[in-house]
C-alpha cells in the first residue's frame, strides 16, 4: 500500500511541475520559440518517463471464452450449483450479447398454419445446447411451480459463491495485494450483475405463465363495464359454437445444423419463442450492465498488476468455473433421466425432465434410432407419423416444402409406416385420436410422441 501511495505522490508531483512549466510557456510566448527548438526541454517530455506503475497484458485473458459463455448464459436456464460462479468474458453479459438473435433456425406451427425464422436468441441458444436426434426428438413444455427446488438451488449457489470468492478475498487481503483485492471485488460485482441480468430476463419470460390484464384494458365506468360484459358474453357464445383452439400447439423446429425437433408447448408460451419478452425493470437492467462494464474494466487492468500468486489463482479460478458452467452437468441443470417404452420403435426411449425457470419445465424424449427390426427410424418421416398429423396439417407441411408433393414414390413408404404405427397403437391398447394435437397416449400413462 505504501508503494502505491508513494508512486502516486511522485506522479502528482511530476504533474504539478508539468503544469507549472506549461503556465510559464503560455506567459512567455516570445521565449518559448527557443524552447521549441530544443525538444528535450519541452515540459510534455516528462510524460514519456512517467511510470508510477506497470500494466500487464495478462488481463486480456478475461476476453477468452466469449462464445462459450454466450451460449451457456444465453439459454436462461437456472442452475443448481454454478449460477454464482465467476466466469470469463464478463463483457458478453455487459454488452447484452446474450440476447442477440441467431440465424439458421425456423419454426413451423402446424396447429395454426404459421412459419417464421425470427426466433428469439434465448430460445435458439437453449435449443442449440440440447443433445438431440436427427429428427425424432420431442420436447414438451409446461408450466410447473418448482419453488421448493429453487430454495435448495439458492442454498447451494450461495455456498458455491462463498467457496469460490471468499478464499481469494482473504488471501489478497492477508498478503496485502491491493490490486488483487480490487480485481476480486470486480469479480464479485460481475457475478452480482450477471445474476440481476438473468433475474430480469427470466422474470420477463415467466410473465407469460401468469398474464396480468393491463390497466388500460379495465373498464373506466359502470357503462363501460356493462359493454365489456356484453362483449365477453358474445365472445364466449362464439367460442362455444366454433371449434375450440387447443391449449397446446404442435411445432416442428429446424436448427442451424439441419436437425429437426417436435415441440408441444402452451399457446401462451409460444409468443416468447418469437417475440422479445418485456423486461420488468428496464432502468435496473441498464444500470446493472453499466456496473458490469466498469467491473470488467477494473479486472482487465488490475489482473496484470497483481502478484504472481493472485494472477495464477484468478486465472485458474475463472477457467475452471467457466468450464463447469458451460459443460452443463445433469446435477447442475436439475435434469432427471429415465427410460420409457416408445411405441414407434418398440424399444426404450430416454426421457429427461428439467426446469428452465422456477415456473417452466421441459420433458425431452429421445427414441432409439432403430426399431426392433433394426430399421433406421431417425427420419423426419417417422417424426411426422408419430406426431399424429391431420390431413390439414400435412397440407401445411407440403406448402412449406417439409413434405413432398402428392404422387411421388416416397408416399408408399410413408403410408406403409403410418399403417404399421396405427396397427401398433391398436395392439398396445392406445387411445388413438387422429384429430388431436398431441401424440397418442397409452392407457398405462405412457405418453407417445
Amino acid at each position: 500500500m505504501e508503494r502505491i501511495a508513494s508512486s502516486f505522490a511522485a506522479a502528482l508531483q511530476e504533474m504539478y511541475s508539468l503544469s507549472v512549466q506549461l503556465i510559464r510557456l503560455l506567459l512567455n510566448p516570445f521565449t518559448s520559440i527557443t524552447s521549441i527548438m530544443d525538444p528535450a526541454s519541452m515540459p510534455w517530455n516528462i510524460l514519456k518517463d512517467w511510470s508510477p506503475f506497470q500494466l500487464d497484458a495478462l488481463g486480456l485473458v478475461t476476453l477468452l471464452g466469449a462464445e462459450e459463455v454466450n451460449k451457456a448464459v444465453g439459454t436462461l436456464q437456472k442452475r443448481k450449483a454454478t449460477e454464482c460462479f465467476p466466469l470469463l468474458a464478463a463483457n458478453v453479459i455487459a454488452g447484452d450479447r446474450i440476447r442477440d438473435e441467431q440465424a439458421g433456425f425456423a419454426i413451423y406451427n402446424v396447429t395454426d398454419g404459421i412459419c417464421t425464422t425470427e426466433l428469439k436468441g434465448w430460445f435458439t441458444r437453449w435449443l442449440g445446447s440440447q443433445k438431440i436426434r436427427n429428427a425424432t426428438t420431442t420436447f414438451r413444455w409446461r408450466f410447473e411451480d418448482t419453488s421448493k427446488q429453487q430454495t435448495l438451488a439458492f442454498i447451494t449457489n450461495a455456498l458455491s459463491f462463498l467457496l469460490t470468492t471468499a478464499p481469494l478475498l482473504v488471501c489478497t487481503t492477508v498478503i496485502g495485494d491491493w490490486y488483487g483485492l480490487a480485481g476480486t471485488i470486480a469479480i464479485i460485482v460481475t457475478i452480482a450483475s450477471r445474476k440481476i441480468v438473468l433475474w430480469q430476463l427470466r422474470n420477463g419470460l415467466e410473465a407469460v405463465a401468469n398474464p396480468v390484464k393491463p390497466p388500460h384494458d379495465l373498464p373506466f365506468s359502470r357503462q363501460d363495464a356493462n359493454k365489456q360484459q356484453a362483449g365477453s358474453d358474445a365472445k364466449q357464445i362464439d367460442q362455444n359454437s366454433a371449434p375450440g383452439a387447443p391449449q397446446d400447439v404442435k411445432l416442428f423446429i429446424t436448427r442451424s445444423d439441419g436437425r429437426m425437433v417436435t415441440v408441444y408447448a402452451p399457446r401462451s408460451l409460444l409468443s416468447s419463442f418469437v417475440r422479445e419478452a418485456e423486461i420488468p425493470h428496464q432502468h435496473v437492467y441498464h444500470v446493472t450492465r453499466w456496473l458490469s462494464w466498469a467491473a470488467f474494466g477494473v479486472l482487465l487492468v488490475t489482473l496484470g498488476m497483481s502478484s504472481l500468486f493472485t494472477q495464477i489463482y484468478i486465472v485458474a479460478l475463472l477457467v475452471l468455473c467457466t468450464w463447469a458452467f458451460c459443460h452443463g452437468f445433469d446435477f447442475d441443470l436439475n435434469t432427471r433421466r429415465k427410460t420409457r417404452p416408445h411405441l414407434g420403435t418398440g424399444r426404450e426411449a430416454e426421457v429427461a425432465t428439467t426446469s428452465l425457470t422456477s415456473k417452466i419445465a421441459i420433458t425431452q424424449k429421445n427414441p432409439s434410432k432403430r426399431d426392433l427390426s433394426d430399421r433406421l427410424v431417425d427420419k423426419r418421416m417417422y417424426a411426422y407419423i408419430w406426431a399424429d398429423l391431420t390431413a390439414t396439417e400435412e397440407d401445411m407441411l407440403r406448402h412449406w416444402s417439409m413434405l413432398p408433393f402428392s404422387g411421388v414414390e416416397w408416399y408408399k413408404d410413408f403410408n406403409r409406416a403410418k399403417d404399421e404405427y396405427a396397427k401398433a397403437c391398436s395392439m398396445m391398447d392406445v387411445v388413438h385420436n387422429p384429430g388431436s394435437t398431441s401424440p397418442s397416449i397409452l392407457k398405462s400413462t405412457t405418453s407417445e410422441a
